[in-house]
């Protein structure tokens, strides 16, 4: 009898030796992770090793890493975005951060390469023409020049305002079926991912103007081609259409957001000139 309870106060002393209050709740619990808010048990104070291993596991890790991430939309996009859609999310870098990371990442690049001197070279263009344009039409360019310089400047605000317009192209051009299989935070998430897609783009054409801005300048034509390739890629197998009526939706997903955004920006031309002209 002196045995057994001595067992049972040392299997007592053990479990509580086991119970973690968690640091962020409060929670008392066994195990490694936190059944209520999720936090490891051995969360302790920042130390620069720990920062160093937060940064590593965070680029290069297979559940949650930014490279496995890039490397599967690139080798198996599909796949990738019917995981996501389907709840196998662990193991993907999260979309929005995701987004804001590599916006942040061009925002920098295109600063410091130069690449926005064209942008510079359209204004200067349309200061040459005041003087030989009609006060109406040097308005008119100069509030398209306007346009180009803030939505270059605030590229990150610009995309952010108008990806619920290219939900709701896609939407429309996905069929219904897809519209009752997918709500519209989904489309968005799609989107998202193929934003990440045109935006590594941007970046590698900023950086090719410092090799050459003729090329530079070229691979800025070829952007709608890469948006609607994206498109694609992320869209074909969570939709469940092939190559070829995929690539063709998504020509569609463009065009209908590209009428969108010029219907918008036509409206906004006509009342700011009418403003600034005084008629």
């Amino acid at each position: 009898m002196e045995n057994k309870t001595q067992t049972e106060i040392q299997a007592e002393t053990q479990t509580e030796a086991k119970t973690i209050r968690c640091l962020n709740c409060g929670k008392e619990f066994e195990g490694d992770f936190c059944p209520k808010c999720g936090q490891d048990a051995k969360t302790g104070r920042f130390t620069l090793r720990l920062i160093w291993e937060n940064l590593i596991t965070a680029i290069f890790g297979s559940y949650g890493g930014i490279w496995f991430t890039i490397k599967s939309m690139f080798t198996c996009p599909g796949k990738m975005m019917v995981e996501i859609l389907g709840g196998k999310r662990r193991k993907y870098f999260s979309p929005f951060p995701m987004l804001l990371l590599v916006l942040t990442i061009f925002i920098l690049v295109y600063s410091i390469t130069g690449s926005r001197d064209y942008v510079q070279k359209a204004e200067t263009a349309v200061e040459a023409s005041k003087d030989s344009d009609d006060q109406v039409k040097y308005v008119a360019k100069k509030t398209i020049s306007d346009a180009l310089h803030f939505y270059n400047d605030n590229y990150t605000l610009c995309y952010l305002l108008t990806l619920p317009l290219l939900a709701i192209a896609a939407r429309a051009c996905f069929g219904r079926q897809n519209r009752k299989r997918y709500n519209g935070a989904e489309y968005i998430i799609l989107l998202v991912y193929a934003s990440v897609f045109v935006i590594l783009y941007r970046i590698l054409m900023s950086l090719a103007y410092l090799v050459s801005p003729d090329v530079s300048h070229k691979m800025i034509r070829a952007l709608p081609l890469i948006i609607i390739l994206a498109i694609t890629a992320c869209f074909g197998k969570a939709m469940g259409f092939g190559i070829g009526k995929t690539f063709l939706r998504s020509v569609l997903t463009f065009a209908l957001y590209f009428l969108m955004i010029i219907s918008l920006g036509f409206i906004a031309l006509i009342i700011t000139t009418l403003i600034q002209t005084g008629l």
